[in-house]
């Protein structure tokens, strides 16, 4: 029987080396055929903007003459990784071993192609952060067609073996943490659907035309979830500042002059919020308690420690998730007004990560009471 060659050993690899590669080449295609469209020019300027787009989807920070935007689009950065996730069902149909090392090298393609996209669109008036855009490209395609190969092909879910006794608990996290961001998102709609007419009007005001219309329209989508990160870091207590003379926390809003982008006209009319709105903090550390009851009675273990060490965990998992989502939603959007938004990044991760394991940790310690109980009748 002949000996494999070395072409058939290195197969394993063909599928992510491809993920990789596909997952910048076609949004980056997309991107400068829109704006070549957007412009009716098609040459360099195009491809530049092209690439610089899906770039700063990816988290890379654009300086232009000076002024810096380095606010994550969290819209686009899911767009970027939804088309990695795509790519993966075409270019990776056998599956993989190993969704995470899949992931892994997908991610390391796309990160040194980032790289280079960085140095070669970069110019004198515009230039992008070459070590933002390698590590949000290895982060955001591999993240992506690691969960689509996970999905997809169950086999491929390997964990370290320091890592498995504690998938329960990760799950669960990242289960309460799901609660938590679909609750955000339908107060975000709550209220924009209460400030439509204030929208309409800044669109009025814009005036953008058709073609601009559709651009704006297109831009006012990518923002929304950047507004569910704002509104959990206004859920978990920190809240966010939108230059120096803007404010929205859990107790009210003080506005002062913000910029005619439509989607900021979500933000409620300056003044204190009413007392019940409160409740809203204990939101995540509900979802943490209820994370850790349930938790508790998928354990192996019935030691009171154990159990209540994995319960918080569980909540710590979700307190982590919940404000990488939320403090991706601050940075600069250029000069002046917005030279600086978002949420405060160090306190929104302690009083998350904080308050959640301390709930999950209450709600394990009340399950196991609950079911010693039980036994005990």
């Amino acid at each position: 029987m002949p000996a494999p060659s070395t072409l058939q050993r290195t197969d394993p690899w063909r599928p992510a080396l491809l993920t990789g590669l596909l997952a910048v080449l076609l949004p980056v295609v997309v991107c400068a055929v829109a704006a070549a469209a957007a412009t009716q020019h098609l040459g360099l300027d195009t491809l530049r903007i092209g690439a610089r787009a899906w770039l700063l989807a990816v988290g890379a920070s654009i300086d232009v003459s000076g002024a810096k935007i380095s606010l994550l689009p969290l819209g686009g950065t899911v767009l970027a990784a939804v088309v990695a996730a795509a790519v993966v069902r075409v270019a990776a149909r056998d599956g993989a071993d190993d969704a995470m090392g899949f992931g892994a090298i997908s991610g390391g393609v796309a990160g040194a192609l980032a790289a280079v996209l960085s140095a070669v669109t970069s110019t004198s008036s515009v230039s992008t952060s070459f070590v933002r855009a390698a590590f949000g490209a290895f982060v955001v395609v591999g993240a992506g067609a690691a969960v689509s190969m996970a999905l997809r092909h169950p086999a491929s879910r390997r964990f370290p073996a320091q890592v498995r006794p504690f998938v329960p608990a990760l799950a669960a996290g990242l289960r309460a943490a799901g609660a938590v961001v679909a609750i955000a998102f339908v107060l975000v709609m709550i209220v924009a659907a209460s400030r439509v007419q204030a929208a309409a009007d800044l669109w009025a005001a814009l005036n953008p035309g058709y073609l601009g219309g559709l651009v704006l329209g297109a831009l006012c989508l990518l923002a929304l979830p950047t507004l569910v990160a704002w509104a959990l870091a206004i859920i978990l207590g920190p809240g966010i500042a939108l230059g120096a003379d803007t404010r929205v926390d859990i107790a009210g809003v003080d506005v002062g002059v913000l910029p005619a982008f439509p989607p900021l006209a979500i933000l409620p009319d300056p003044g204190p919020f009413a007392d019940v709105v409160v409740v809203l903090m204990a939101v995540p550390v509900l979802a943490a308690a209820w994370a850790g009851w349930r938790l508790v009675d998928r354990l192996a273990t019935e030691r009171l420690l154990e159990r209540v060490g994995h319960a918080a965990l569980a909540g710590a998992t979700a307190g982590l998730l919940l404000a990488s989502i939320a403090v991706s939603g601050h940075g600069a959007i250029g000069p002046g007004l917005l030279a600086e938004a978002g949420p405060p990044v160090l306190s929104t991760l302690l009083i998350a990560i904080g308050t959640m394991s301390v709930g999950g940790a209450l709600g394990g310690l009340a399950s196991h009471y609950r079911g010693a109980r039980a036994d005990s009748e």
